[in-house]
């Protein structure tokens, strides 16, 4: 069957597609502390105190930057 209808075409590169999206070009333009902390959490998966013990500040630091992030990325992409 596979030599019938060849190999499936490559899908696009998930690192590119990350690349173009507006969240990727929104979390660029935060602060590089906050964006540290955003991308710790949500995309790694952290919690704030393994966060906080990484970058060895406060827990109530990563939350306060964890806040602040988020507000600044729903103002940039207009979602409330």
């Amino acid at each position: 069957m596979i030599r019938r209808l060849g190999k499936p075409a490559p899908g696009a590169d998930p690192a590119l597609v990350a690349e173009q999206s507006d969240m990727f070009r929104a979390i660029q333009k935060l602060p590089l502390k906050q964006a540290a902390a955003l991308v710790l959490r949500h995309y790694h998966g952290y919690t704030n105190r393994e966060i906080a013990a990484a970058l060895n500040i406060p827990e109530q630091t990563v939350a306060s930057r964890l806040a602040t992030a988020r507000k600044q990325l729903q103002a940039v992409l207009g979602r409330p």
